[in-house]
């Protein structure tokens, strides 16, 4: 029941999602993965306090180690910032992987930023800071962190060394953080040619519409109305691929173009 459960979600079918997981939870009530997926179902749908009261029973399940993140990501979702960052603090004091802590640290940064909290930005800050050796994740954050207290050239800075600090192999998440990082920053060219490493720009995928983005933006508008044109080829049309088209035939001049190109959205 959950696998068809998953598989129903995965298809964008929510409401057969639910009847499968609930199914599933009344044959098992104690099975945490079961309530887990239940809970993110319960998010996708905007039911947030039955996501919450799904997830908090699970605090403490070995088979359920990392709720609090889930957890803390929905009360984010939720606006209750406070409770959130409350419990990532906690989860953090535990003894944690790497790449556990890491994410946990992210969305710290993300929950303090969120809240606007000058103090606890300039002490998150400091701690990234101050760690002997700086991962990637750390850069991002701190230039994340940066950026939010106004500090752009440090911002910049974090990001530069995040950068050089990449290897050949490193994994397409890693390299889309730091792309992402750029881009928020406006630093198109740059962002692009980090996408670029793991973007298939044949496909029609939000990724790709964020290299589009790029292009468009650092002033590389041939490439991003060819991408914009071959994906309208092959995937008809879209928003975005639109409103980039339109925006560059009116900036080139050709407003039989522009028109077309809207004329095919409608």
């Amino acid at each position: 029941l959950m696998n068809r459960g998953m598989a129903h979600a995965m298809l964008g079918r929510l409401e057969d999602a639910i009847v499968d997981l609930d199914s599933a939870i009344q044959i098992a009530p104690t099975n945490g993965i079961f309530r887990q997926n239940r809970a993110l179902l319960a998010r996708d749908t905007g039911d947030y306090n039955g996501a919450i009261r799904l997830l908090e029973p699970l605090i403490g399940n070995p088979y359920t180690p990392d709720v609090e993140i889930i957890l803390a990501e929905i009360l984010s979702e939720a606006k209750a910032y406070d409770r959130a960052i409350q419990l990532v603090q906690d989860f953090m004091s535990k003894e944690l992987s790497l790449a556990t802590n890491q994410q946990a640290q992210r969305l710290l940064v993300k929950l303090q930023i969120a809240t606007n909290n000058i103090s606890e930005l300039i002490e998150l800050y400091n701690k990234i800071q101050s760690k002997f050796s700086k991962t990637i994740a750390d850069r991002i954050d701190a230039a994340q962190i940066a950026k939010a207290l106004g500090r752009e050239k440090d911002a910049l800075h974090n990001l530069e060394e995040a950068r050089h600090q990449l290897s050949h192999g490193a994994e397409n998440s890693t390299i889309l953080l730091l792309a992402e990082a750029y881009y928020l920053l406006q630093q198109y060219e740059i962002a692009a040619s980090l996408y670029e490493h793991c973007v298939d720009s044949s496909l029609n995928t939000p990724l790709n519409y964020r290299l589009i983005d790029c292009y468009y933006r650092s002033g590389r508008v041939n490439l991003a109305l060819t991408i914009c044109q071959s994906l309208r080829q092959q995937h008809g049309v879209s928003r975005l691929t639109c409103e980039v088209e339109f925006a560059i035939y009116q900036q080139i001049g050709d407003l039989g173009a522009a028109k077309a190109v809207c004329q095919a959205y409608l």
